[in-house]
């Protein structure tokens, strides 16, 4: 799957990325001697972790080239992170990557895979004069300030496109939002003060931060409005998290009143195989989702409503990991797979919830 919605980005993001052929000096811990705080942000970020079970579990790159290629360019972008390159020789197919480095490859998107090109580091800022002296040669690349850098990952144009849209089409949004007419940039909020957090889905104070929640009752009816206040893209965006709104009426012992449930689900949900789009209810931003719960006609006296709403980061990647694990799908590694599975279950988490009484 190729990459680049924004094709002014290619430059910096020519993949792989020719960052050096030792591992010296290109390790997060050597970094993390000048830079403790950003690699210890990077280091429980999902940058770190992106070369996930749920990743590994799948890849055989020595088999299957093309495929692991293709997932490197933003998983594990290095060359060095790499089995495998491209046959130089023959001007085609791959061969094995005598560079290779394990270590490296685990790291995921690393300080290196972002910051050095042709053995210079580049960052948003110029150092001052002298201050990295015998260290490294640094320079100032202002890419590191647009949305644009984060495209080369976040925007898949050359891909599956589904009812006119990328499975990957977080850049496309934003550029399409106020906030990409006003200039507010990904970094903004996902890296303030530039900090290495990467904070998104995953995290529930960044995922309250981005939506809210008003209830007005009526007669007849409550309704839960969930406002796209502060994404900057489509809340939430890709096809792998799903929001569930669920409201139940409840009677005076506590116990949940039959056939008082109703779901929805705020997502854009594709099948296993990637087929077509069932459906895309999804929040753009400034805009709205309804969830609208009937009373019912005998009344409600004695009786509370309550409504919650569950965030699952991983469903697209749990439903296909719970497919892959109960039909024994092979060229799975199956320890990978069993570990992907418990995370992406582990996961989901309550975002706001609410009762009322009547």
């Amino acid at each position: 799957m190729s990459t680049h919605g924004a094709t002014e980005s290619a430059p910096h993001w020519s993949r792989p990325v020719m960052v050096g052929h030792s591992v010296a000096g290109l390790t997060s811990g050597e970094c993390s001697a000048c830079h403790p705080g950003k690699v210890r942000e990077w280091s429980a970020s999902l940058h770190a972790k992106s070369f996930s079970p749920g990743l590994s579990t799948q890849l055989h790159p020595l088999t299957d080239p093309e495929f692991a290629y293709s997932c490197y360019k933003c998983h594990a972008p290095a060359l060095i992170q790499s089995e495998i390159r491209a046959n130089t020789d023959t001007g085609g197919g791959y061969e094995k990557n005598p560079f290779f480095n394990e270590e490296l490859q685990k790291a995921g998107v690393t300080c290196v895979a972002c910051h050095m090109r042709s053995g210079t580091i580049n960052g948003p800022v110029k150092p001052a004069a002298g201050a990295l002296e015998g260290l490294h040669s640094t320079v100032m690349n202002p890419l590191f300030t647009s949305s644009t850098f984060c495209a080369a990952c976040h925007q898949l144009d050359n891909g599956f496109v589904l009812n006119g849209k990328p499975l990957v089409n977080t850049f496309t949004e934003w550029r399409e939002s106020t906030y990409g007419e006003r200039g507010v940039t990904c970094q903004d909020c996902h890296m303030p003060e530039r900090r290495h957090l990467f904070k998104g889905i995953h995290d529930p104070e960044t995922t309250k931060s981005a939506v809210d929640f008003k209830l007005v009752k009526r007669e007849g009816s409550v309704t839960l409005r969930i406002t796209n206040t502060g994404a900057g893209h489509y809340f939430p965006t890709y096809i792998t998290p799903m929001v569930v709104v669920r409201g139940r009426l409840t009677g005076r012992d506590g116990g949940v009143i039959k056939d008082s449930e109703k779901v929805e689900r705020i997502v854009r949900k594709l099948p296993l195989d990637l087929s077509r789009e069932e459906y895309d209810t999804r929040i753009l931003p400034r805009e709205s989702f309804d969830f609208k719960y009937s009373l019912p006609a005998g009344g409600t006296k004695g009786k509370k409503l309550l409504i919650d709403v569950t965030v699952y980061p991983d469903e697209f990647y749990n439903r296909f990991y719970r497919a892959a694990t109960d039909n024994d799908w092979p060229n799975f590694k199956k320890e990978e797979l069993k570990e992907a599975l418990r995370l992406s279950e582990e996961s989901p988490y309550i975002l706001y919830s609410t009762e009322v009484e009547f």
